[in-house]
């Protein structure tokens, strides 16, 4: 599974663009799941935005692009796409916002600012922990 991305430094702010995810696993007789990605600082949950769900489907194009304040040189940004659930029996708090009922987590990817803060950055990044039921 990956997932592509690109991103540029503004004057106060990252502005990132979580474009699209392909071959995320789910499981066996299950199907598609409805896949969401959510990106954030590391270490600054309270810096993140998330995408819309995309319904069933393994190979999401979000095309979202959202900004993340209080970034600097030296940050990594974690992108973690997780599979909404419906159930009304869970409820969390993701990063600090409340995002709603608790999905299963189908992979994540961290990208070093070293990769983009020079010249920017544009292409995939490979998901770790791929598979759903994955712990968060």
């Amino acid at each position: 599974s990956s997932c592509s991305a690109g991103h540029s430094l503004g004057p106060t702010a990252l502005k990132v663009a979580v474009l699209s995810c392909k071959g995320i696993s789910t499981m066996p007789g299950l199907g598609p799941s409805d896949p969401y990605c959510v990106c954030s600082i590391f270490g600054k949950h309270d810096q993140s935005f998330k995408t819309k769900v995309m319904r069933n489907t393994l190979n999401p194009i979000w095309n979202h692009r959202g900004e993340l304040t209080g970034f600097e040189a030296g940050d990594t940004l974690e992108f973690k796409v997780f599979a909404k659930d419906y159930s009304n029996t869970m409820e969390f708090k993701l990063f600090g916002n409340d995002f709603g009922k608790k999905g299963d987590l189908l992979g994540e990817a961290s990208l070093s600012s070293d990769w983009f803060l020079k010249d920017g950055f544009s292409g995939e990044v490979q998901l770790t922990n791929a598979g759903i039921g994955t712990p968060p």
